[in-house]
């Protein structure tokens, strides 16, 4: 994958949007490193849906994947800690667009 189709800038805030604080401290190793695995992550399943239809850059151009890519990431990240029920219902409701496209 050589787009990121969210950043940390983004999903910090969506977590401040819904009253979370998103921190960067971590006790599980390089907390960089760990949001890049869920950046790549969510972006990895907009494309696996997606990248058959547009081209790479198209979908890196586009602010309508960029903010659902934002909202599998932030779930993916909310996992880790314990409380994905924070963003599991637009999770699901953002998987069932994909599917659909």
């Amino acid at each position: 994958m050589s787009y990121q189709l969210t950043s940390r800038k983004e999903m910090g805030y969506l977590f401040k949007r819904i009253g979370v604080d998103f921190r960067t401290d971590s006790d599980q190793g390089n907390c960089e490193d760990m949001l890049d695995f869920y950046i790549n992550d969510a972006s990895s399943t907009v494309v696996s849906y997606l990248g058959q239809m547009y081209e790479a850059t198209l979908l890196a151009g586009s602010n309508w994947v960029r903010i659902r890519a934002t909202w599998i990431a932030c779930y993916y990240l909310s996992q880790s800690g314990g409380n994905p029920s924070l963003f599991y219902g637009r999770f699901q409701s953002i998987m069932e667009e994909l599917e659909k496209a």
